[in-house]
């Protein structure tokens, strides 16, 4: 049976954020007086949290069972990305308007979409 390692790993990375923004909810700083950083502190809300854990577990699971009917593996890679770039730009807008530094956070989240991107482009889709 062929599995999708990269899937599998990618879904349980997301899994775990989630888990640990659901467990640590003040990740996102908030600023009420400027609408994009009141606007982007929402994504460290809960609701966001189980978004992460529910496309994490079925990541996992495609990956695991290499499921591919209509295409899901590459949907769900196409999920990933785009969740994974959400979060790169929060944080990063975080980082700029509350110190100036980029956090350790920010710089994983970005590694975590380039390899998503490399693997969206350049995947061998579990061979």
């Amino acid at each position: 049976m062929k599995r999708n390692i990269y899937l599998t790993w990618s879904g349980i990375e997301t899994l775990v954020v989630g888990l640990f923004l659901s467990l640590q909810r003040h990740i996102m700083q908030d600023d009420p007086n400027d609408k994009v950083v009141h606007f982007t502190h929402h994504l460290g809300d809960v609701d966001w949290a189980f978004v992460l854990i529910s496309l994490g577990l079925i990541a996992t699971i495609v990956g695991l069972t290499s499921f591919n009917r209509w295409h899901f593996q590459s949907i769900i890679i196409i999920l990933l990305g785009a969740i994974w770039c959400a979060y790169f730009v929060v944080f990063f807008i975080q980082d700029i308007h509350f110190g100036g530094n980029i956090q350790l956070s920010t710089v994983m989240t970005g590694l975590i979409f380039v390899s998503i991107v490399i693997e969206a482009r350049f995947g061998g889709g579990g061979k």
